[in-house]
């Protein structure tokens, strides 16, 4: 039954990497010339967590407060975790549950093999009656010379992957980002995000945001779009209220 486990965890694994790969991390379409001269001076406020709306200038529109610009991609993500180069592309809204899923089967798969490795190796040394000296130790392990192997490899490789696994599993239940922890965002004040330990993992397991890409549809001039047209970003922005004289900011 072991190895039907090992099965299931490498198919999971695969799976899990290509589709955190090749899944859209949440990139935020960019926007016009003609709405960055209209519309930027305006300087709206997102009020219901109290967070400014940043600028973009290469994507030429507001940010979302979790929102990053990624200088290796070119692009805007929501939600930005961070940029893997493992993966080839961003981890974000869309994604970040494939990449955790992918980690956590990596982790297991790896202690899987140390465990394997070690009970191969014991077999060879119970086999052995006497009394074994260094030189008899050293001809035993160089007859299982590639579960050796495998034990040194997987041993690093597990901690690699293990402490990469417990620190997304902390960002997970505390609802924060590798960006926002990194740059300590929250350090001394409350973490706005941070609704519990049960909805703060919805992102592994609850709604799939919808992609804003249209990877079908027609490349738009920018020179000749509507600012009103390139400016809708969903639902998102429906629910700011007119500005205030002194808007809170954190």
């Amino acid at each position: 039954w072991v190895w039907y486990l090992m099965f299931i965890d490498i198919v999971l694994c695969v799976s899990s990497y290509f589709l955190a790969s090749t899944r859209d991390p949440g990139i935020i379409p960019r926007s016009s010339s003609t709405f960055k001269r209209s519309v930027r001076s305006t300087r709206p406020f997102f009020y219901k967590l109290h967070f400014q709306l940043r600028y973009c200038d290469d994507c030429q529109r507001f940010k979302s407060p979790r929102s990053h610009h990624c200088r290796i991609c070119d692009n805007c993500v929501e939600r930005f975790d961070h940029h893997c180069p493992w993966l080839g592309t961003c981890v974000g809204v869309r994604n970040y549950r494939y990449f955790y899923c992918f980690v956590t089967t990596t982790t297991i798969f790896c202690v899987f093999a140390n465990v394997l490795c070690i009970l191969d190796i014991s077999s060879y040394f119970e086999e052995q009656n006497t009394t074994l000296g260094f030189a008899e130790i050293g001809s035993i392990l160089l007859q299982c010379w590639l579960s050796v192997f495998l034990v040194i490899f997987a041993s690093t490789a597990s901690v690699f992957t293990g402490g990469l696994f417990c620190f997304h599993t902390y960002l997970t239940l505390t609802n924060q980002t590798t960006i926002e922890n990194i740059k300590k965002i929250y350090d001394g004040q409350i973490n706005p995000w941070n609704e519990g330990f049960i909805k703060n993992t919805s992102i592994l397991w609850g709604r799939q945001y919808p992609s804003l890409v249209t990877p079908k549809g027609y490349v738009v001039d920018t020179d000749k779009a509507e600012s009103n047209e390139m400016f809708n970003y969903g639902n998102f922005y429906d629910s700011v209220p007119p500005p205030r004289r002194t808007p809170p900011v954190v």
